[in-house]
């Protein structure tokens, strides 16, 4: 009923674009999220009508799920389609046979627009690992999120939070994705506001009787240096002022005129750290002393 509803608001509407991308559930299977943008009633809509389970990952077959998905719903997709959006895997944005170009073969109003989040996520994500000691510092981040996810380190990493801050006060940390910018902040920020733990943590195992877990503790200890805490510090502080411009970006009432504004002020703020070596002094020797 719900996908009937929404389907005929689209036929309604007239023209519309289809917004698809594919991921595995928990089962470990291959699923295709299909979502209709159209216009209606002076505001621009966004529904998601469904996930479609897919076997064949080729270009071929996931166009023509979505063919199937259309067809299914009535839409004359041939004459109504007008865009189309995806990520930029080559599967679906090749532009001699992929996705985009295979569905405007058969709607040829279909225009095809990079997701403009992941294009963006993307562009820092590349420019992070175009310096090594930042690319150094995220991998160094992964690896602790591996190693304290681990079902021993990370029972005793729940127990370390409880005894130092309480059980109410219990915090995770976080795995990274190329596609999600908005995470290395997280990532960042958990490691910062428990790093006391996080430390305690990687001490106890490195005395422990288990010696291959010890091993991979000394090492993690002995990485968490003064460079990192610095690159920790510096990271956190940077990620969190361009943490807003991300997500207003993202928004789904977004304010080009507003974006502007931000962008020139983040800017300035980003001007402004380069030359204030004085910035970061306080939050450093504290950082420090809870190391020592």
């Amino acid at each position: 009923m719900v996908q009937g509803s929404i389907a005929q608001e689209v036929r309604d509407s007239g023209e519309f674009s289809i917004l698809a991308d594919e991921t595995k559930d928990c089962r470990k299977m291959e699923q295709m999220s299909v979502v209709l943008r159209y216009f209606r009633g002076g505001s621009i809509y966004e529904s998601f009508v469904g996930f479609v389970q897919v076997s064949d990952l080729s270009a071929d077959g996931l166009s023509a799920k979505l063919i199937t998905q259309m067809q299914a719903l009535k839409l004359d997709y041939k004459a109504k389609l007008i865009g189309q959006g995806y990520d930029g895997a080559s599967v679906m944005s090749g532009k001699n046979a992929g996705v985009a170009k295979l569905i405007q073969k058969e709607a040829p109003f279909a225009l095809y627009v990079h997701c403009h989040a992941h294009r963006l996520n993307l562009a820092l994500v590349d420019s992070v690992k175009s310096v090594p000691a930042a690319a150094e510092f995220f991998v160094l981040l992964e690896q602790l999120y591996v190693f304290v996810s681990g079902s021993f380190v990370h029972v005793r990493w729940v127990e370390i939070q409880q005894e130092i801050y309480g059980r109410a006060h219990v915090r995770e940390l976080q795995r990274f994705s190329d596609t999600r910018w908005a995470c290395r902040y997280a990532a960042c920020k958990a490691v910062h506001e428990r790093l006391p733990a996080l430390m305690q943590l990687l001490s106890d195992l490195a005395v422990g009787d288990n010696a291959k877990r010890a091993v991979e503790a000394k090492a993690l200890l002995n990485a968490l240096d003064c460079q990192f805490v610095l690159m920790l510090l510096f990271m956190c502080e940077i990620l969190g002022q361009t943490q807003s411009l991300s997500v207003m970006l993202q928004s789904t009432d977004i304010n080009f005129s507003g974006v502007i504004d931000s962008l020139h002020v983040i800017c300035t703020i980003l001007t402004e750290y380069r030359s204030q070596d004085e910035h970061f002094c306080t939050d450093i020797s504290v950082k420090f002393g809870m190391m020592q």
